[in-house]
């Protein structure tokens, strides 16, 4: 999202957690990205710098896994 954000000249919105860092945010979503509990969800940029971002970043629940039932 960061060369994204550079090839187009302007900002990314990104997520925004309290107490949690551009960092680790993107770590966390890297990390469920590869266990598959959700995929980024776009069209491929073709006239990208990068090639393989997206226009959007959408998260999307990916596996019937990927909600958890709390303790009671």
């Amino acid at each position: 999202m960061r060369m994204l954000a550079a090839a187009r000249g302007r900002p990314i919105e990104m997520p925004v957690i309290a107490g949690k860092t551009e960092d680790e945010i993107m770590e966390a979503i890297e990390g469920l990205k590869k266990r598959q509990y959700v995929r980024v969800d776009g069209p491929p940029n073709g006239n990208s710098l990068i090639g393989q971002d997206v226009d959007e970043l959408n998260l999307m629940p990916f596996r019937v896994d990927y909600l958890r039932t709390l303790p009671r």
